[in-house]
C-alpha cells in the first residue's frame, strides 16, 4: 500500500498518524486516571478526527496529489512572523522558481534537493500577492538530490 509513495513522504505520514494516536491513548490514559469524562470524550475526539485527517491525507498522496520539485536550492528565507519561508529554488537549465512553503524546514543553499510539495493550484496568486497573504504550499518532504536519486530516472 505504501510502496509506491517516496519514503519521505511516508515518514510524514508515519508521523502525522502516530501523534494524533499518541495524543488520543495518552489523553484516555490520564483521563481513566483522574476519573474525568469530559477528557475523555476529548480525548476520543481527538484521535478519530486525527485519525479521519490522517487517512485523508494518505488518500491524497496515493492518488497522486503531489508534485516533486528537483534542483538546486538558491535562497532559503523564513518570514518571522509566519510560520513558512520563501524558497528560491533553479532546476537543472538554471530557471529560478520562487515558492511560499509553510513548515519550518531550512534547506541549506547551493545544495540540491527533491522536493515532495501538497499540491495546490497557485496559478492565480503568482506574485500578485504579498509573502504575507500569499497561500504556503505544505512541504510532505524532501530529500537531498544524490546519484542513487539519478540512476532511479
Amino acid at each position: 500500500m505504501l510502496n509506491q509513495i517516496p519514503r519521505p513522504v511516508q515518514v510524514t505520514l508515519y508521523k502525522f498518524f502516530f501523534l494524533y494516536v499518541g495524543i488520543g491513548i495518552l489523553g484516555a490514559l490520564l483521563s481513566w486516571a483522574m476519573s474525568d469524562f469530559a477528557l475523555l470524550l476529548l480525548s476520543i475526539g481527538v484521535l478519530i478526527f486525527g485519525t479521519i485527517r490522517a487517512f485523508g491525507l494518505l488518500l491524497r498522496v496515493r492518488s497522486g496529489d503531489y508534485r516533486v520539485l528537483d534542483g538546486t536550492v538558491r535562497s532559503d528565507t523564513m518570514h518571522p512572523f509566519r510560520s513558512c519561508h520563501t524558497l528560491i529554488i533553479a532546476n537543472e537549465y538554471g530557471v529560478a522558481r520562487r515558492i511560499l512553503v509553510a513548515g519550518k524546514h531550512l534547506l541549506i543553499p547551493e545544495r540540491k534537493y527533491r522536493l515532495y510539495l501538497l499540491y495546490k493550484d497557485d496559478e492565480g496568486y503568482g506574485t500578485s500577492l504579498p509573502d504575507m497573504m500569499a497561500p504556503a504550499q505544505t512541504m510532505l518532504g524532501y530529500e537531498l538530490w544524490t546519484q542513487s536519486l539519478q540512476n532511479v530516472e
